[in-house]
């Protein structure tokens, strides 16, 4: 597949992606790594865990009064609900998704693309001006063809392109029936990126750093002895069923399968030889050693103590867990900055594309991303603090109402609190104060 795509990139003519075409390869791997299923993946179980932590109990709000806005909350919502934890967890397990916005005749929608399916061809000012994707392959009779997609933007120019290549298997130029109706668009006026691409910005050691690396990249070693110790814990309890140690002299022997064997009875001739067998299995040291283990691989991952491990929060006050959290929070809040990035180029491109289509009229709209604090904040104390700041006039009454409801936007806020207002000065002339 490596030189299939050096082909197609000599082709298009992008020579430094040629010389980095070994990126590729490195990202088809750890795509392989996150994606193995046939044994315990700690790379995708830590993806998991880290992409629930970030997203859950989050929420999205489009703040707008616009068809546009109209539009767009119910594309980004569902967005949101339905496939944002695992564009995070893709992210996590693989380094980096590319998400394109795309449109045919229904309307609006989106492309889920791992890394490992791209080729970042050139980067200007830390700016993504060219990609080649693989979009898709099919088999016809007995040959396979592949439908390339790239993206290239003129800065100067202000001009994006996207245009559609389609080769058989050795990286020949086609044209098959199933792609005939592929076609070229060339937008003017556009300044950034069609597409969002959500990098992990993890240290990949390297001057290259146009891809993302994996969460854990760095912790193989960790993870491998994990790996090894689940593996021995498995074996022991495999190796620990009954067995009875005795001088062959005590059984008799079978004259044809020269099978040695005794029969045992009990006393009262009733009862199984042993009612209960649990012998201890050395479980303590097995344990002891996974657990030290996931400790070092939280600190190589730099988050708190007990997001892998276990803890014991007993006696432990709640300033006290959270300070423990921080380490952790952190973390998150640099992927939450991710995430938040590519919903703006997500924006920007949709946009885009709506009115080059001239699907919807335009109109000014925001997205406002709720995160949730549960791991650091105490809501008692929050609660208390947004009163007496209420009484300080250092916050109004709708923000308050938006930490209490999230989901709710600001012009909702607004028309809840006029209710409140005028229900409690209804109620006030009806009493005569």
């Amino acid at each position: 597949m490596l030189e299939l795509w050096k082909k197609i990139l000599k082709m298009l003519g992008f020579k430094s992606a040629l010389l980095n075409s070994d990126k590729i390869e490195t990202n088809v791997q750890f795509n392989q790594d996150y994606n193995k299923i046939d044994d315990v993946n700690v790379i995708a179980m830590v993806a998991k865990k880290i992409a629930m932590l970030t997203f859950t109990d989050s929420e999205i709000n489009i703040n707008g009064n616009n068809l546009r806005a109209d539009y767009m909350r119910n594309k980004l919502t569902k967005l949101w609900k339905t496939k944002t934890k695992k564009i995070i967890t893709n992210m996590l397990g693989n380094g980096g998704v590319f998400v394109f916005p795309y449109v045919n005749s229904n309307g609006l929608y989106f492309s889920i693309v791992s890394q490992n399916k791209v080729s970042i061809n050139k980067v200007v000012d830390d700016t993504i001006t060219s990609i080649t994707m693989l979009v898709d392959s099919i088999k016809v009779g007995s040959n396979r063809y592949y439908k390339w997609q790239s993206y290239n933007l003129d800065l100067t120019n202000q001009i994006a392109s996207i245009e559609y290549l389609v080769t058989n298997e050795h990286g020949i130029p086609t044209q098959i029936e199933q792609w005939s109706d592929l076609q070229n668009h060339y937008i003017t006026g556009v300044k950034e990126p069609l597409f969002a691409y959500f990098k992990l910005d993890v240290d990949a050691r390297n001057e290259n750093n146009y891809y993302g690396v994996p969460f854990t990249f760095g912790s193989n070693k960790t993870i491998q002895r994990i790996i090894e110790t689940l593996k021995q814990i498995d074996v022991e309890f495999k190796n620990k069923e009954v067995k009875i140690f005795a001088d062959e002299r005590m059984f008799n022997k079978d004259s044809i399968t020269s099978t040695l064997f005794k029969k045992l009875r009990n006393i009262d001739n009733s009862k199984s030889l042993m009612e209960i067998f649990s012998p201890d299995i050395r479980d303590s040291n097995f344990y002891n050693k996974l657990e030290n283990q996931f400790k070092i691989l939280e600190k190589e991952l730099s988050v708190s103590q007990g997001v892998f491990s276990t803890v014991e929060n007993n006696n432990v006050t709640a300033t006290e867990i959270k300070l423990k959290n921080l380490e952790t929070y952190a973390v998150l809040n640099d992927i939450r900055g991710i995430v938040e990035d590519g919903f703006a180029s997500l924006k920007y491109s949709s946009d885009v594309f709506l009115n080059y289509f001239n699907l919807v009229p335009m109109g000014e709209y925001d997205i406002n991303i709720n995160w949730s604090y549960l791991l650091v904040e105490n809501s008692s104390e929050t609660w208390t603090q947004l009163i007496q700041a209420l009484n300080a006039r250092v916050v109004s009454r709708q923000e308050i109402r938006n930490w209490l409801y999230p989901q709710e936007s600001k012009f909702d806020s607004d028309k809840a609190i006029e209710l409140i207002d005028k229900t409690e000065s209804n109620i006030d002339r009806f009493i005569g104060l």
